[in-house]
């Protein structure tokens, strides 16, 4: 473990090993606009400047993954199953979300199996289903379980990634996946080494990390960071070309469960490093890139607010964030950034505290000391009335080596994906945020995850 303490004095902060490109001055924003009709999130993009992500319908789902690229999108495909039962109403689920692709066109996230149920006899469990019109039939029970997936852009022929157990009831997810075909991810088990505090086994649903390599079809998992054997969780973000993989794991403190960034490397799974602040406080790390830089958070005693982080993996050090605007602190929770993703430039990504009451996120970018609020590197006012704002970005999900940046965000009040490409020496309009007010509702946009933003150069990875 690396003591943070040490690391805060080990340096002014560990700058990138490349000659860092800027971030740009000015962008052009390109709504990415509907898939089958429906809205759309934005997650991933590689550097073909093909994007993945999901449309999802008004109120929920079914959600449908994508590849965008140039204005033409591409069908996920999901995994085919038989009309069941999903608690009383008779459905058979076709969905899927994307979440990351590498520049050989590989798309990773997940897929919804429709598990049927059976009883101690093996014997079907079955339900009555309402038909309407007062009409009613027996059909048997489904459990809807998340499938971990991998396809090429194009062919909808679906690859699961496998599981640690034959008849794993509980859900897996691809977050990323490197230029070499190495997925991360998550699975959900009921797993026999997570004792109670008198040595008994605890029935209790975790996550594991998972690693898995298509080229090899070998499946490694990832256990957490092992405070007395207490349930705990590990989910992996990210993973570099190096096999250098990133995410966070649970431990267990006298008084609660926390979260702790971890490093791992796919050829030592068993070693975990992370930050260790030798007191009770918590980290998460979302991506890393090829030089071993990784985005995260790490959270403020004092503030008792997470901030942004870029820490070096090589040597333990790191340096904070600075805030869009000094002396903001969220009202109703505890994120005051949240760095989604880093690039070969080093340039950090991700969503930020940009006002209060009501909360409000903006999509930002960081890059050798200094934050910069992407609403300020657009034109505020693309198709509405002059000197109105209409674009209100809120994250921003991934960047590529082209400095093409993928995210989400409101115009006009309505929820949009959207691509920034640079536009050097552009001097962009600027407006108020009045709009953005009046639309947010709670005014507590979801800074949910986000990802890169860049300029030239070199090679990189992304995260989910």
């Amino acid at each position: 473990m690396i003591n943070l303490k040490k690391s805060l004095l080990a340096g002014a902060i560990a700058a990138c090993s490349l000659s860092a490109a800027a971030v740009e001055t000015a962008y052009n924003i390109v709504p990415l606009g509907t898939f089958e009709d429906n809205e759309i999130f934005a997650f991933g993009i590689n550097n073909n400047d093909v994007a993945v992500g999901y449309s999802y319908v008004t109120g929920g789902f079914p959600s449908r993954g994508y590849a965008y690229d140039n204005g033409t999108f591409t069908n996920m495909g999901s995994i085919v199953n038989q009309e069941l039962a999903i608690g009383f109403i008779a459905a058979t689920i076709d969905e899927s979300v994307a979440f990351d692709i590498n520049d050989n066109g590989m798309m990773i996230g997940y897929s919804v199996e429709s598990v049927p149920q059976f009883d101690e006899n093996n014997d079907p469990v079955t339900v009555t289903v309402d038909q309407g019109l007062d009409t009613e039939r027996e059909l048997q029970s489904g459990l809807p379980v998340q499938r971990a997936i991998y396809t090429q852009v194009g062919s909808q022929v679906l690859s699961q990634v496998p599981l640690f157990e034959p008849e794993q009831d509980h859900g897996v997810r691809a977050l990323a996946v490197n230029n070499n075909g190495v997925i991360v991810g998550f699975a959900e088990l009921d797993v026999d080494d997570d004792l109670t505090a008198e040595g008994e086994d605890a029935e209790f649903i975790v996550n594991r990390g998972v690693i898995y390599d298509t080229q090899t079809d070998t499946l490694t998992r990832v256990n957490p960071l092992n405070y007395d054997n207490l349930p705990r969780s590990i989910a992996l973000k990210d993973i570099n070309d190096n096999g250098v993989a990133v995410g966070w794991s649970q431990v267990a403190f006298e008084s609660s469960f926390l979260f702790n960034g971890v490093v791992v490397n796919a050829a030592s799974p068993e070693t975990l490093t992370t930050i260790d602040p030798g007191e009770e406080t918590a980290s998460l790390f979302n991506a890393i890139n090829n030089n071993g830089m990784v985005a995260g958070k790490l959270y403020d005693l004092e503030k008792q607010r997470y901030e942004g982080i870029m820490f070096n993996s090589n040597n333990g050090a790191f340096e904070i964030i600075p805030p869009l605007v000094e002396g903001l602190d969220s009202q109703i929770c505890c994120d005051n950034a949240s760095p989604y993703d880093i690039n070969a430039q080093n340039i950090i990504v991700g969503s930020m505290i940009a006002d209060v009451v009501p909360d409000t996120y903006h999509a930002f970018a960081y890059q050798n000391g200094t934050t910069y609020d992407l609403n300020d590197l657009i034109d505020c006012t693309q198709t509405l009335t002059t000197g109105v704002r209409d674009w209100v970005l809120y994250e921003a999900r991934q960047i590529n080596d082209n400095g093409i940046i993928i995210g989400n965000g409101l115009f006009g009040g309505e929820r949009k994906a959207f691509m920034l490409t640079p536009n050097p020496g552009a001097t962009p309009t600027q407006c108020d945020f009045e709009q953005e007010e009046e639309d947010s509702g709670s005014g507590s946009i979801p800074a949910s995850l986000i990802v890169l933003l860049s300029c030239l150069a070199v090679i990189r990875r992304k995260v989910s």
